[in-house]
């Protein structure tokens, strides 16, 4: 899916690591499902945004992700900071605020409060880090020799309607109703802030793939505290951090 080689570009692979990772510790009851689901793919902040926008800049933000359902299902909801500079990628999910239908955490079930992915395509690496453990645990990329990564580009676009002006989280934004031509979710509603040059703070959409009661969820990202000048330890593992051969060791709780 995401690590698939398409037309030459090799697709961010972020979140399906994290989920890898996460599958690990969760078992087959429904609870621990109803965690996994929002921390899906799908939910992934970063790439939707670069599914929008291509890799048009370096920036760093926490992201609030809230999954809504047109059903008597309770909303679910994450916190997941994200940054992204010189094709270089990390994905980092808040479990303390990352909430299933029983409005238990995933660090309540997990015992872990954090879990980040970083990804260096200039090493053809990622790498899985647990803070808990302050340890890390590499996995290869899928750059074969000889080979270059090449940043994704904005899937083609349909049509795009401007629908008006709305102020989100303090931020005059224009409102876009866009259709792209590509993946399985290709329709969106985004909000670009005019005094961070047209950046998309907040995108929205239905997930037909994410159903409670057979209903499609809506999938809601807040992007907060932008910054487009992300610092280049964030894409490193910190010192001293030990190194693991076995990600299951790195994941006890």
């Amino acid at each position: 899916m995401l690590t698939a080689i398409m037309g030459g570009r090799i697709r961010p692979i972020l979140k399906i690591y994290a989920g890898i990772w996460m599958a690990c510790l969760l078992s087959s009851t429904s609870y621990a499902f109803e965690i996994f689901e929002i921390l899906r793919t799908d939910a992934d902040p970063q790439f939707r945004h670069e599914q929008i926008y291509g890799c048009s800049r370096p920036y760093s933000a926490e992201v609030h992700v809230t999954i809504n359902c047109p059903t008597n299902c309770p909303s679910r909801s994450s916190v997941i900071q994200c940054a992204t500079s010189a094709g270089w990628f990390r994905t980092e999910v808040d479990l303390t605020k990352t909430t299933a239908m029983d409005g238990k955490t995933a660090a309540d079930f997990l015992g872990l409060n954090r879990s980040i992915t970083i990804w260096r395509p200039d090493r053809n690496m990622s790498y899985m880090v647990s803070p808990t453990r302050k340890g890390y645990y590499e996995l290869p990329g899928l750059i074969k020799p000889g080979e270059k990564y090449v940043p994704p580009e904005p899937e083609p676009l349909i049509s795009n309607k401007l629908l008006g002006k709305e102020t989100i989280d303090g931020h005059q934004c224009l409102k876009y109703h866009r259709v792209f031509k590509g993946y399985h979710i290709n329709d969106f509603t985004v909000w670009e802030a005019k005094d961070l040059d047209d950046f998309c703070i907040q995108i929205q959409y239905v997930d037909t793939s994410l159903l409670c009661e057979d209903k499609p969820c809506v999938i809601t990202m807040l992007f907060k505290q932008i910054s487009f000048k992300p610092a280049p330890s964030l894409f490193e593992v910190p010192k001293g951090y030990q190194r693991y051969d076995d990600p299951l060791k790195l994941l006890e709780p």
